[in-house]
């Protein structure tokens, strides 16, 4: 009986997916939107940043299952999950809100807009600690989406780089050259 020679596994290699990008992308859109809306009190564009929140959330799960399918690096999955979190404290934070704004003010209740309305002065009627409590997690939602940008970026490019590389090392006439 012969003995097969131990077969060597190869590392899985990292790939960014293409959705990862836009993901952090809508996030950052989603922040600066809601930044704005914080200060500005503009029911608009509390309507449009909760849109955007909705498909962000997609846009997150689809991202994270995709770099647990084809391996990420361990820096974007990690700002990923760190978004998620953030995402989950938001709503929360938002569910708390809601609740205590409409026990003092039931008028927001009465029509589809009520909670809109309700988030559009949050400012003015949450107190300093509601105001401080969003105006932090939107500034690292930010944060994070700002981050994983920028490591997705760095990482896509050391990827296509290393691939470049292994290209030229195992298929030197690929590049025009020749093997003696």
């Amino acid at each position: 009986v012969k003995s097969s020679p131990a077969v060597r596994e190869e590392e899985p290699k990292l790939k960014i997916s293409g959705l990862v990008i836009p993901t952090f992308g809508i996030f950052a859109l989603f922040s600066l939107i809601i930044l704005t809306a914080l200060h500005m009190e503009s029911m608009v564009l509390n309507g449009v940043g909760l849109a955007i929140l909705l498909i962000g959330s997609s846009a997150v799960f689809s991202s994270l299952i995709a770099s647990v399918r084809h391996p990420a690096p361990e820096s974007v999955r990690n700002c990923l999950w760190i978004l998620l979190a953030l995402e989950f404290v938001f709503g929360g934070a938002s569910a708390v809100y809601l609740i205590l704004t409409v026990s003092d003010y039931p008028e927001y209740t009465m029509d589809i807009t009520g909670p809109l309305e309700a988030f559009t002065v949050v400012a003015a009627t949450g107190g300093l600690g509601f105001y401080l409590g969003y105006l932090v997690l939107i500034l690292g939602i930010f944060s994070v989406a700002l981050i994983g940008i920028l490591q997705a970026l760095k990482w896509k490019k050391r990827i296509q780089a290393t691939s470049d590389q292994a290209e030229g090392v195992w298929a030197p006439e690929s590049r025009g050259g020749t093997e003696e």
